[in-house]
Protein backbone atom coordinates (compact mmCIF):
# COMPACT_ATOMS: atom_id res chain seq x y z
CA UNK A 1 0.00 0.00 0.00
CA UNK A 2 1.35 3.44 -0.96
CA UNK A 3 1.39 6.03 1.81
CA UNK A 4 0.59 9.52 0.55
CA UNK A 5 0.79 13.01 2.02
CA UNK A 6 -1.42 15.59 0.32
CA UNK A 7 -0.42 19.22 0.71
CA UNK A 8 -3.34 21.42 -0.27
CA UNK A 9 -5.98 18.78 0.41
CA UNK A 10 -8.94 21.16 0.33
CA UNK A 11 -8.13 22.70 -3.06
CA UNK A 12 -9.31 21.35 -6.40
CA UNK A 13 -6.30 19.12 -7.05
CA UNK A 14 -6.25 17.85 -3.47
CA UNK A 15 -9.95 17.01 -3.67
CA UNK A 16 -9.41 15.21 -6.99
CA UNK A 17 -6.58 13.19 -5.45
CA UNK A 18 -8.85 12.34 -2.54
CA UNK A 19 -11.46 10.95 -4.94
CA UNK A 20 -8.83 8.75 -6.59
CA UNK A 21 -7.73 7.43 -3.20
CA UNK A 22 -11.35 6.72 -2.25
CA UNK A 23 -11.79 4.59 -5.38
CA UNK A 24 -8.56 2.70 -4.68
CA UNK A 25 -8.46 2.39 -0.89
CA UNK A 26 -6.75 -1.00 -1.11
CA UNK A 27 -3.77 0.63 -2.89
CA UNK A 28 -3.40 4.02 -1.19
CA UNK A 29 -3.49 5.46 2.30
CA UNK A 30 -3.38 9.17 3.08
CA UNK A 31 -1.11 9.52 6.11
CA UNK A 32 -0.94 13.32 6.25
CA UNK A 33 -2.87 16.24 4.78
CA UNK A 34 -2.70 20.01 4.89
CA UNK A 35 -4.82 23.02 4.08
CA UNK A 36 -4.16 26.72 4.27
CA UNK A 37 -7.32 27.75 6.10
CA UNK A 38 -10.15 25.30 5.44
CA UNK A 39 -9.78 23.56 8.77
CA UNK A 40 -13.33 22.24 9.04
CA UNK A 41 -13.20 20.49 5.68
CA UNK A 42 -9.74 19.12 6.49
CA UNK A 43 -10.94 17.62 9.78
CA UNK A 44 -14.07 16.12 8.21
CA UNK A 45 -11.93 14.49 5.53
CA UNK A 46 -9.46 13.25 8.15
CA UNK A 47 -12.28 11.60 10.09
CA UNK A 48 -13.69 9.94 6.97
CA UNK A 49 -10.33 8.74 5.64
CA UNK A 50 -8.65 8.00 8.98
CA UNK A 51 -5.86 10.56 8.42
CA UNK A 52 -3.95 10.99 11.65
CA UNK A 53 -1.66 13.94 10.84
CA UNK A 54 -3.00 17.33 9.74
CA UNK A 55 -1.48 20.76 9.21
CA UNK A 56 -2.95 24.23 8.74
CA UNK A 57 -0.52 26.69 7.19
CA UNK A 58 -2.64 29.83 7.51
CA UNK A 59 -3.30 31.85 10.63
CA UNK A 60 -6.59 30.43 11.78
CA UNK A 61 -8.08 31.60 15.06
CA UNK A 62 -10.50 28.70 14.73
CA UNK A 63 -7.73 26.14 15.27
CA UNK A 64 -6.61 27.50 18.65
CA UNK A 65 -9.37 26.08 20.83
CA UNK A 66 -10.46 23.32 18.53
CA UNK A 67 -11.36 19.93 19.94
CA UNK A 68 -10.02 17.33 17.56
CA UNK A 69 -11.43 13.86 17.14
CA UNK A 70 -9.44 11.09 18.82
CA UNK A 71 -6.39 9.97 16.88
CA UNK A 72 -5.96 13.20 14.90
CA UNK A 73 -3.00 15.51 15.50
CA UNK A 74 -2.98 19.05 14.11
CA UNK A 75 0.00 21.37 13.68
CA UNK A 76 -0.12 24.97 12.54
CA UNK A 77 2.30 26.90 10.35
CA UNK A 78 4.65 26.19 7.48
CA UNK A 79 7.60 25.36 9.73
CA UNK A 80 5.53 22.80 11.64
CA UNK A 81 4.34 21.28 8.37
CA UNK A 82 7.95 20.88 7.25
CA UNK A 83 8.75 19.25 10.60
CA UNK A 84 5.81 16.89 10.16
CA UNK A 85 6.93 15.95 6.64
CA UNK A 86 10.29 15.00 8.09
CA UNK A 87 8.70 12.75 10.72
CA UNK A 88 6.01 10.84 8.85
CA UNK A 89 6.56 7.72 6.80
CA UNK A 90 5.26 8.27 3.28
CA UNK A 91 6.05 7.07 -0.20
CA UNK A 92 4.81 10.14 -2.06
CA UNK A 93 3.96 13.77 -1.38
CA UNK A 94 1.43 15.51 -3.62
CA UNK A 95 2.28 19.20 -3.53
CA UNK A 96 -0.93 20.98 -4.52
CA UNK A 97 -0.21 24.15 -2.54
CA UNK A 98 -0.99 27.30 -4.51
CA UNK A 99 1.61 29.84 -5.51
CA UNK A 100 5.08 30.48 -4.18
CA UNK A 101 4.09 29.02 -0.80
CA UNK A 102 4.55 25.55 -2.31
CA UNK A 103 8.24 25.95 -3.15
CA UNK A 104 9.73 25.12 0.28
CA UNK A 105 7.80 21.86 0.35
CA UNK A 106 8.96 20.82 -3.11
CA UNK A 107 12.58 21.54 -2.18
CA UNK A 108 12.19 19.72 1.15
CA UNK A 109 10.86 16.58 -0.51
CA UNK A 110 13.62 16.47 -3.10
CA UNK A 111 16.39 17.18 -0.58
CA UNK A 112 15.07 14.46 1.72
CA UNK A 113 14.52 11.72 -0.85
CA UNK A 114 10.72 11.84 -0.87
CA UNK A 115 9.00 11.17 -4.20
CA UNK A 116 7.07 14.23 -5.32
CA UNK A 117 3.87 14.51 -7.34
CA UNK A 118 4.00 18.16 -8.34
CA UNK A 119 0.94 20.26 -9.07
CA UNK A 120 2.65 23.47 -7.92
CA UNK A 121 3.98 25.03 -11.13
CA UNK A 122 5.53 27.93 -9.26
CA UNK A 123 8.15 25.54 -7.88
CA UNK A 124 9.36 24.97 -11.43
CA UNK A 125 9.04 28.59 -12.53
CA UNK A 126 10.91 30.01 -9.54
CA UNK A 127 13.45 27.27 -8.92
CA UNK A 128 13.49 24.88 -11.85
CA UNK A 129 17.28 24.94 -11.89
CA UNK A 130 17.44 23.89 -8.22
CA UNK A 131 14.84 21.19 -8.69
CA UNK A 132 16.74 19.81 -11.68
CA UNK A 133 19.94 19.74 -9.60
CA UNK A 134 18.24 17.88 -6.72
CA UNK A 135 16.76 15.37 -9.13
CA UNK A 136 20.22 14.66 -10.56
CA UNK A 137 21.66 14.15 -7.06
CA UNK A 138 18.97 11.78 -5.78
CA UNK A 139 16.85 8.88 -6.95
CA UNK A 140 13.63 10.77 -6.23
CA UNK A 141 10.79 10.60 -8.72
CA UNK A 142 9.16 13.86 -9.82
CA UNK A 143 5.70 13.18 -11.20
CA UNK A 144 3.94 16.00 -13.05
CA UNK A 145 0.31 16.30 -12.02
CA UNK A 146 -0.76 19.01 -14.46
CA UNK A 147 -0.38 19.30 -18.22
CA UNK A 148 1.76 22.46 -17.83
CA UNK A 149 4.35 20.46 -15.90
CA UNK A 150 4.62 17.74 -18.49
Amino acid sequence: MKKIAILGMTGSIGRSALEVVKRHRQQFEIVMASSHNNIQNLIETAEEMKISHLAITGESKFSRNLELPAGIDLVQGQAKLLDLLGMIDCDLVLNAISGSAGLPFSIFCLKNGINLALANKESLVMAGHLIRDYLQETEVDLIPVDSEHS
